[in-house]
């Protein structure tokens, strides 16, 4: 079955009226001159011409009618669909109640809708199991850090984190990286990931945090793993956060080690997430 749309709809039914009356008047301009009908007389010619003005005018009408008798019939359909996507009924309707609605269309919809309901139910436990995941990650993960969105917003937190900067779970999680430590910019960070793809350090008035990009299987950010508490690291970092010397480059590796792990195995996890 073909799909038109609604402007070619509606520009087909107008170019039909128009034709109709276009051939109306132009038989009627046609028999006003004569041609072909030499034989009969003015009175007769008179007739036919407005025979004819006539039926196309009357054909032209009928047409106009049943158009707008198809555009009000969509409109109620549309309506209907509209009603049965607002109350959540198309959730348990079945293949009887959207052919109701959209008659031979209904059964391709309840079809298409069955298998977006069993993806979403798949990648709804998918990304549960995901956040167990990393729920069990972070918690059993010896290190202080949390993980952010791109936005800031602390999703995850280990305990040796909630324990080094002095903060509560319950307060933490769920609130902004840059309400409870003034300085860190989220948006800053990840402007910066975008030049430089190695680790950031950011300052805080609470602390100094090493910043850890996850990227999705598009290599976008999607995630930022912060760590607390190491002062020789982020001292160590010079001003465009890449390591100044090779006593550097040892620090570095010694004390990232256990987060590049955490951060890639997150990563990994996330990837088979997006698939």
């Amino acid at each position: 079955m073909v799909i038109l749309r609604k402007y070619f709809i509606h520009l087909l039914g107008i170019m039909s009226v128009i034709s109709v009356l276009f051939l109306g008047v132009f038989a009627f301009l046609q028999l006003n001159t004569g041609g072909g009908l030499s034989t009969q007389s003015s009175g007769e010619l008179k007739e036919i011409r407005e025979g004819v003005l006539y039926i196309s005018i009357v054909l032209a009408l009928l047409q106009s009618g049943i158009f707008l008798l198809i555009l009000a019939a969509a409109g109620k359909t549309r309506r209907r669909a509209e009603n049965l996507m607002q109350r959540k009924l198309w959730l348990s309707a079945g293949g009887d109640g959207w052919q109701k609605v959209l008659g031979e269309l209904g059964e391709s919809f309840y079809e298409m809708n069955s298998q977006l309901l069993q993806t979403n139910e798949a990648r709804g436990i998918k990304i549960q199991a995901m956040n167990r995941l990393t729920e069990f990650l972070v918690q059993n993960h010896g290190q202080p850090l949390c993980i952010t969105n791109i936005k800031g917003e602390i999703l995850y937190a280990s305990p040796s984190f909630l324990e080094k900067t002095g903060t509560g779970r319950s307060r933490l999680i769920n609130s902004f990286i840059s309400q409870e430590f003034p300085g860190i910019r989220p948006g800053h960070i990840i402007n910066a990931f975008q030049k430089d793809h190695g680790v950031y350090s950011a300052e805080s008035e609470n602390g100094n945090f090493s910043v850890y990009p996850v990227r999705d299987h598009r290599q976008e950010i999607t995630y930022l793993v912060f760590t607390s508490g190491n002062r020789n690291y982020n001292a160590l970092k010079s001003e465009n956060n890449t390591p100044s010397s090779k006593e550097t480059k040892e620090t570095l590796k010694s004390s990232g080690s256990g987060q590049d792990w955490l951060r890639k195995t997150f990563q990994r996890v996330l990837k088979r997430g997006g698939n």
